[in-house]
C-alpha cells in the first residue's frame, strides 16, 4: 500500500505550485465563475439557500441544470472565509487535484504504478485542464470530471470485485446535483457495457437494484423545484432539448463539432493531442486478452460516451470536453509505460515521426499566452506554424517537419527494448506539457480593466474625489460587470451582444438611494 501511495503523494505535492499557488491573485477570468460565486454570495446575504438568484434575477435555468451542491459548498466557503477570489476558485482547484489523484488510481487499477504516475503527470500538465475554464478558474468542469472518473473506477471495481454499487451511485447523485444532464454519460456507458460484454451481465441485477434504491434520493431537489416552478421547468427542459436536438442535420453537426473540438484539442491539449490516437491503439494492442483488455474497453467506452455526447450536441463550448481528459491521460500513461520492450511497428513509427514533426513545427504560443487575460470563449484556436528567420511560412513548416520526421522515424526504428526511445518520448511530451503549464504562472496577479476600474472607484470614494458618470465598461456579458459593480453602482446595458466586437456594452452610474421608504407588503 505504501508503494502505491507515495506516487499519489508526489502528484499532490506537484499540484500545489501548478494549481494552488497564487489562486486568489488574479481577477475574474470567465463570466461563469462570477455567476457561481455571486449566486453563493446571494445565499449568504439573504439566508435563503434554496433559491438560485444572482443580483435580483432568479436563475431558473441554473436551478435545474447547475444546482444545488456547488452553490451550497461555495456559500459555506464564503460564510467561513469571506468573499474573495480564493473562495471563488478553491472548490475547482481542490477537485482538479482530486481528479489527478483519481486518474492515478484508475490507471493503477488498470496497469501499474509507473503507468498510473505517468497518467497523473499527463493530466496535471494538460494546459486546458489547468487554465481554461477548469482547475484555476471557479467553474464546474473539474467537479464533473472528478465524479465521472470516480464513477468509472467504482463501476469497474463493482463489476470485477463483487463490491456493491452504492458508492458508485452516490457519485451519480452528486453529478445529478452538480450538472444534471451529464448524469446520462455514466448511465449510458454502463448500459452499453452490459450490452456488449456478456461476462458482466450477471451483475446487472445488483447494479439495477442499487440504482433503484439510491438514485431517487438525488431527485429531491429537482422534483421539488419542478412542482413549484412547473412552467419555468418546462421552458428549461425545452431549452436543454433544443441544445441537444435542434440545428442542422446530425451529420453536418457532427462534422462541425469534430472540427470545433479538434481545433480546441490542438491548442489546449498540445502536445498530448499528438499521441492520443497512438496511445489508445497501442494500449488495446498490448493488453492481454481477457480481463485486462475488458478493463481498458470499459474505460474506453466511458471516454467514447463523453466524446460522442458533446459531438452530437447542437450547443458547443470549448470547456465541455474537459471531462474527457482524465480518460485520455490514463491511456497516454498506460501507453508510455508499455513502450519499453515492445516494437512500434512501421505504422506506429510513421505516426510517431509525423507527431514529432508537428511537435517541432506547431506554434501554440508556449511562452507568450496569458490565460488569465483570455476568457474560454476567446480561446485562440488557430494553429500557427513556426517559420525560421529568412524563410517563408511554407518553407519553415517543410523544414521543421522534415527534421522532426527524420529524427523521430529514425529513432522509432530502433528496437523498443532500448530504453532511449520510451524515455525520449515521455521526456518530450511531459517536458513540453510542463512548460505549457509553468509559463503562464508568470502572469499570476494579472488584473483586468474592470478590476482596476473598481480599485480606482473605491479609492476615489475613500478620498472623497468626485466621479464622472456614466462610465463605459468594455464587457460583452453581464456577469463579470455585475460581479464588480452590481452592488454599489447601477449597471445599464448598452446595445446588443455585438458589443463583444465594438468593446462597449455597459454604462456605469451611481446607484440612486431610496428617497422614500418602500411601502409595506
Amino acid at each position: 500500500m505504501a508503494r502505491d501511495v507515495w506516487p499519489a503523494a508526489l502528484l499532490a505535492a506537484l499540484a500545489i505550485p501548478v494549481i494552488l499557488v497564487g489562486l486568489g491573485s488574479y481577477s475574474v477570468v470567465n463570466g461563469d465563475e462570477a455567476l457561481y460565486h455571486g449566486v453563493a454570495q446571494e445565499m449568504v446575504d439573504s439566508g435563503n439557500w434554496l433559491r438560485i438568484e444572482f443580483r435580483g434575477e432568479h436563475r431558473v435555468y441554473d436551478t435545474f441544470v447547475n444546482a444545488p451542491l456547488q452553490y451550497w459548498v461555495r456559500a459555506a466557503l464564503i460564510s467561513i472565509f469571506g468573499s474573495n477570489y480564493w473562495t471563488m476558485r478553491i472548490l475547482s482547484a481542490l477537485f482538479g487535484i482530486a481528479t489527478v489523484l483519481t486518474s492515478y488510481r484508475l490507471a493503477l487499477y488498470l496497469a501499474d504504478r509507473r503507468a498510473a504516475f505517468l497518467a497523473g503527470l499527463v493530466l496535471l500538465t494538460t494546459f486546458h485542464f489547468v487554465f481554461i475554464h477548469s482547475a484555476r478558474t471557479g467553474e464546474l468542469e473539474t467537479l464533473v470530471a472528478f465524479f465521472i472518473t470516480l464513477s468509472a473506477y467504482l463501476f469497474l471495481r463493482g463489476l470485477e470485485e463483487g463490491r456493491g454499487f452504492i458508492s458508485h451511485h452516490l457519485c451519480l447523485i452528486a453529478l445529478l446535483n452538480l450538472k444534471s444532464p451529464l448524469v446520462l454519460l455514466p448511465l449510458i456507458t454502463e448500459l452499453v457495457v452490459f450490452a456488449v460484454l456478456p461476462v458482466y451481465r450477471a451483475h446487472f441485477a445488483r447494479w439495477a437494484r442499487s440504482a433503484a434504491l439510491v438514485l431517487p434520493l438525488g431527485l429531491v431537489w429537482h422534483v421539488g423545484n419542478a412542482l413549484a416552478l412547473w412552467d419555468p421547468f418546462r421552458e428549461v427542459t425545452d431549452v436543454v432539448l433544443g441544445q441537444a436536438f435542434a440545428g442542422p442535420h446530425w451529420s453536418a453537426r457532427l462534422a462541425w463539432n469534430a472540427r470545433y473540438y479538434g481545433s480546441t484539442l490542438l491548442f489546449a491539449a498540445f502536445p498530448y493531442v499528438l499521441v492520443y490516437p497512438l496511445a489508445i491503439a497501442g494500449v488495446f494492442r498490448a493488453a492481454a486478452p481477457g480481463q485486462e483488455r475488458r478493463r481498458w474497453l470499459v474505460v474506453g467506452l466511458f471516454a467514447a460516451t463523453v466524446a460522442v455526447f458533446f459531438l452530437a450536441l447542437e450547443k458547443q463550448l470549448r470547456h465541455y470536453i474537459i471531462p474527457l481528459y482524465p480518460f485520455l491521460s490514463v491511456f497516454v500513461g498506460g501507453w508510455l509505460a508499455r513502450l519499453s520492450g515492445r516494437r512500434l511497428g512501421p505504422i506506429g513509427a510513421l505516426y510517431l515521426g509525423l507527431a514529432g514533426a508537428a511537435l517541432l513545427a506547431m506554434d501554440v504560443r508556449l511562452t507568450t499566452f496569458n490565460p488569465f487575460a483570455t476568457r474560454s470563449f476567446e480561446l485562440p484556436l488557430g494553429v500557427r506554424w513556426r517559420s525560421p528567420p529568412g524563410l517563408g511560412a511554407a518553407a519553415g513548416v517543410a523544414l521543421s517537419g522534415a527534421l522532426g520526421a527524420a529524427l523521430l522515424i529514425g529513432l522509432a526504428r530502433w528496437q523498443a527494448s532500448r530504453r532511449a526511445l520510451p524515455t525520449l518520448i515521455a521526456a518530450a511530451l511531459l517536458g513540453v506539457g510542463l512548460v505549457r503549464v509553468a509559463m503562464p504562472l508568470r502572469h499570476l496577479g494579472h488584473q483586468t480593466e474592470m478590476a482596476l476600474l473598481r480599485e480606482r472607484l473605491d479609492e476615489a470614494r475613500r478620498v472623497g474625489e468626485p466621479i464622472a458618470f456614466p462610465i463605459e465598461i468594455a464587457e460583452s456579458g453581464p456577469w463579470r460587470a455585475l460581479f464588480y459593480f452590481g452592488r454599489d453602482f447601477r449597471v445599464v446595458a448598452k446595445g446588443r451582444r455585438t458589443a463583444r466586437r465594438t468593446g462597449v456594452s455597459f454604462e456605469l452610474y451611481e446607484k440612486e438611494p431610496l428617497t422614500t421608504p418602500p411601502e409595506p407588503r
